[in-house]
């Protein structure tokens, strides 16, 4: 071959691989790139969490039971007063058998509550009784599995220690003194709260702490006058929210009620909040009482309670 083929041989072999070049490019550029591990596996960790948030469902903090349960525990009668843990109503909805109640039906006059509803201490005068607890000389204060009750610097501190929404209970201490016909009021503060974490007044409790009606508020703004009858336990007034009632924790509360008869007039904060007929109890002693659904370990601080007697 001479030179001149040899040279023209040499073009084509490099007009070849220069084709071949340029064939090939795309093919590789039509290759996608593999994602790095790391990015996938944080985008289906989110992924799973976000589906496990949305498929959550929360409980609602101001959820109100109002079911009547059966009771399972009851104290046996003494001739002294005692204090009482009892059952509160259940998850489970029942009827409130208020034709059940041992004397008459309960019945509810609503009115409608305006912020300048007359105060009921206005024509009542100095109290017959004030207790500021200082001492717990007017006070059976006992602890067990249920409650802590001790004074601290001139408030009577009560702590339900197990919060619990299916089996929830009330812890309650009276007096000895019986009352028929009064004005009873009760200052106090939850500590950390939310829901039916509750607290209040006992009136008209039998000598034996078994019998009585609770009047109180709860964390979440409601209020309820609910009667025990040593067996079972009625709502003469359900659960019931109200702008009178400052919800929350840390938030001071004092509850009032005017029993006349069969007539009970409750007030939140010297506010009115409604009026309850029931002539079940006409007479007994007075106390206190809380009780934890939402949470373990709630306190209340009561600071004052007074009465006055009423012609």
């Amino acid at each position: 071959m001479d030179k001149t083929n040899r040279k023209i041989l040499l073009v084509w072999i490099c007009i070849a691989v220069l084709l071949g070049g340029c064939l090939a490019s795309p093919a590789s550029q039509q290759t996608e790139p593999t994602p790095e591990p790391g990015h996938t596996s944080a985008v289906q960790t989110i992924e799973a969490q976000l589906t496990g948030i949305a498929g959550t469902s929360l409980p609602t903090p101001d959820n109100s039971l109002t079911a009547t349960p059966t009771p399972t525990e009851t104290l046996p009668p003494t001739s002294t007063p005692l204090p009482t843990d009892t059952p509160l109503p259940s998850d489970t909805p029942e009827p409130t058998p208020l034709t059940a109640l041992p004397s008459g039906e309960a019945t509810l006059i609503e009115p409608a509550p305006t912020l300048d509803s007359d105060n009921p201490k206005a024509n009542l005068g100095a109290p017959d009784w004030i207790d500021n607890f200082d001492t717990a000389d007017n006070w059976p204060l006992y602890n067990d599995e249920h409650v802590n009750m001790q004074i601290n610097d001139g408030v009577l501190v009560m702590t339900s220690l197990v919060a619990n929404r299916k089996d929830p209970w009330d812890s309650w201490m009276v007096t000895d003194s019986i009352l028929t016909d009064f004005y009873i009021e009760l200052s106090a503060t939850p500590g950390d709260c939310g829901g039916l974490d509750r607290y209040g007044m006992v009136i008209r409790a039998n000598p034996e702490a078994t019998k009585a009606y609770l009047f109180g508020f709860s964390c979440g703004g409601e209020y309820s006058l609910r009667l025990w009858n040593g067996e079972k336990l009625f709502m003469l007034q359900e659960w019931q929210i109200s702008q009178f009632v400052n919800k929350g924790p840390s938030q001071l509360n004092r509850l009032g009620l005017l029993a006349n008869g069969k007539t009970f007039s409750l007030y939140a904060n010297d506010n009115l909040l409604t009026t309850v007929l029931d002539e079940t109890y006409t007479e007994g002693s007075f106390g206190i009482f809380t009780g934890a659904t939402n949470t373990d370990n709630f306190s209340v601080q009561f600071d004052q309670m007074a009465y006055w007697n009423t012609p």
